[in-house]
Parts: structure tokens; sequence; C-alpha cells
């Protein structure tokens, strides 16, 4: 499943007053502080731009911008690719594998096959299992909820450099707790231009860790698999 063209139509402020009108009273409400939280983050990293004005305060302004680079640079990449949520799953799953034997490999194989969920043994292989996990993953229930938590709209073109603002800074607060928590996926995701879209999929990755494998047993793993696909 590609997310690209739903990622791309939450950015579009000119339809978000009509699906507005679409909602209960409840849901109206929820999209309003939401919508809050996002302007007021927008502002408030537009006010940090004042910073630019003052000799002292030159790294948080190259900061800022560099920020922005990184945030539009990867939306370049999520239009000209249509699976780059998927992409980014399978470099995560990746590390799952990097250092099991062939033989487990078969064994986890085997047992996702026998448990169904869209795994089957003619299409599980140590060359095919990431793709096919970080596919289901992308396709998942957990993931359409992850991406769309983490989309709001802005409800006019007056407030709609606050709420692209909104979305930089909540990128790149998850892009800091990334490289910080998992070094390795930050750097492999920064080069291929995709670390300031981590935030859509942090709640689905944070399910599993897949650096402590020497640690688990087939079954845990499988555990983990159906975990992050679900």
């Amino acid at each position: 499943m590609s997310y690209n063209s739903l990622i791309l139509s939450k950015l579009d402020a000119d339809t978000y007053m009509a699906n507005l009108l679409d909602k209960s009273l409840a849901g109206v409400q929820q999209q309003g502080v939401e919508q809050a939280k996002l302007i007021y983050s927008g502002v408030e990293r537009l006010s940090w731009y004042s910073s630019c004005f003052f000799d002292n305060y030159q790294d948080v302004c190259t900061r800022l911008k560099q920020e922005d680079k990184r945030f539009f640079k990867a939306l370049v990449v999520l239009v000209k690719h249509h699976d780059t949520i998927r992409e980014m799953i399978e470099i995560y799953v990746n590390y799952m594998f990097e250092n099991l034997s062939d033989q487990r490999i078969r064994n986890i194989t085997l047992t996702l096959s026998k448990a169904g969920a869209g795994f089957t043994t003619a299409t599980l292989t140590k060359f095919t299992i990431s793709y096919a996990i970080a596919s289901l993953a992308a396709s998942s229930l957990s993931m359409q909820v992850s991406i769309s938590s983490a989309l709001t709209k802005w409800s006019t073109r007056g407030v709609a450099v606050a709420g692209i603002y909104g979305y930089v800074q909540e990128a790149s607060q998850a892009v800091e707790r990334l490289r910080h928590t998992n070094p390795r996926y930050y750097r492999d995701l920064y080069g291929r231009d995709l670390e300031m879209l981590y935030f859509l999929i942090e709640p689905v990755i944070n399910k599993v860790n897949v650096f402590n494998q020497y640690q688990k047993s087939d079954n845990d793993i499988v555990s983990d698999i159906l975990r992050i696909t679900r």
C-alpha cells in the first residue's frame, strides 16, 4: 500500500474545512485541539527564526534552516517514490535478520507461514522476508493510524505557513529522539533523505527492538514480526 498520495493530500489546506463539516461535534473538537497544537508548534518554530538577527544565536538559525531543507528534501523523495513508507520499514526490519543463521531464518519463516496473516513459505525466503514484512507492516491498521495521527491539516491559508512549520517541528523532534535512541537507523534514513519522515512511522517502529536479536528465541522474533505487521 502506498501512503504517498495520502500524506501529500493531508498537506492540502484547501480541503480542511470541507472535511471538518463531515465530522461530529466531538470529532471537530478533537481536530481543533490537534490543529491548535500544530499551529502553536509552527508559530513557536517561526519565532525561533528571530535568532537569525543575533550573532550569538547563528548556530540555532543554521540548525533550523538545515531541518527545513531536510524536511522538504524528504517531501521530494515522497513525491518521486511510491513506496517510501515501505522502504523505511524495510530498512529497520533488515536489522532483525542480519545476525541470524540461515537455519534460524528458515525456522522463523516456517513459523510465520503457520501463523498465517499473509505469510507463506512460498513467498518468504532469506532474500524476501524483510520486503514481505515491511509490505504487511506498511498496509497494517496500526500504520494507517500512525500516519493519520501524525498528520493534521491547517484550516485557512492564513495559518498555512504555521501549519507547515508545525510539521517540520514535529519531524525535527522525532529525528532528535531517533538520533539518540537509534543512531544507526537515523544514519541509514538520513543517507536516503528520509529521516524527516520518521515521525510518521515512529509509533509502529517503537513496537519492537530489533537490535537485541541474539537474546531472543525464534518465537520471540516471530512475535515481534506479528506485532509490527498488525
